[in-house]
């Protein structure tokens, strides 16, 4: 499958396990398949459960999938194992593509892609059900088209790149010894706070556009200082 997969230029084909499984689920069956998997060369293992199953299935697992990052005790369970966490569907809109995910960093950030229609594909508005569910694109009778929250991802992805690129200059300038201008510190800061999980493992107070907008322009005017050192 991995070769197969590089003589055809496609991406990394990772093996995905399990899907939203219980830890009665993890021992039963998920662990024989984690390790099944695990030890085939080549191959890295990933799924998508919850973090008090997770725990169970470390030790063969590559990737952990879930919309938050692990609590406390399940990422001191984690310690040790090849398994690392990654975030994943964990919403459509500006904050969560961007800076939730910076605060937040893992290998991947996956979100479902997918419709259901009952009636006219074409016709939306009439359908007996929501049309969409995390899509973010619609059905129309010669092409698909955006759905709005499709921009806001944009917005976001611009979001972490700028953050990225402010991280990593303050990463070079610490190692040459360089001072590192007091925004930049702060503007970093604010970001790993704003994304930080509250009771419910999800911010409490998550950040709209206006205000990840705001965030953008304090990364830009820090990234200008630093350009200018």
């Amino acid at each position: 499958m991995r070769d197969h997969g590089r003589q055809r230029g496609w991406p990394e084909v990772m093996v995905y396990i399990g899907d939203e499984f219980t830890p009665a689920e993890a021992e039963e069956r998920i662990a024989g398949l984690c390790k099944a998997a695990h030890g085939v060369e080549g191959v890295r293992t990933i799924c998508n459960g919850y973090w008090n199953a997770i725990p169970i299935v470390a030790p063969w697992l590559d990737i952990a999938l879930a919309p938050t990052p692990p609590p406390a005790e399940a990422a001191e369970k984690l310690k040790g194992t090849p398994c690392t966490p990654a975030l994943y569907n964990c919403g459509l809109d500006r904050f969560s593509m961007g800076f939730y995910t910076a605060a937040n960093p893992g290998p991947v950030r996956l979100e479902w892609h997918f419709q259901y229609l009952i009636g006219d594909p074409h016709n939306y508005i009439d359908t007996v059900t929501a049309t969409e569910f995390h899509s973010m694109v619609l059905p129309g009778p010669e092409r698909s088209f955006w759905r709005t929250c499709a921009f806001e991802l944009r917005e976001g992805i611009d979001d972490y790149r700028y953050w990225l690129t402010l991280r990593q200059m303050v990463s070079a300038a610490e190692r040459a010894g360089r001072p590192v201008p007091e925004e930049a510190v702060q503007v970093l800061a604010d970001v790993d706070a704003a994304g930080t999980p509250g009771e419910n493992m999800y911010p409490a107070r998550p950040l709209s556009a206006a205000d990840c907008q705001r965030l953008r322009e304090r990364i830009v005017h820090a990234i200008e200082q630093m350009g200018e050192k």
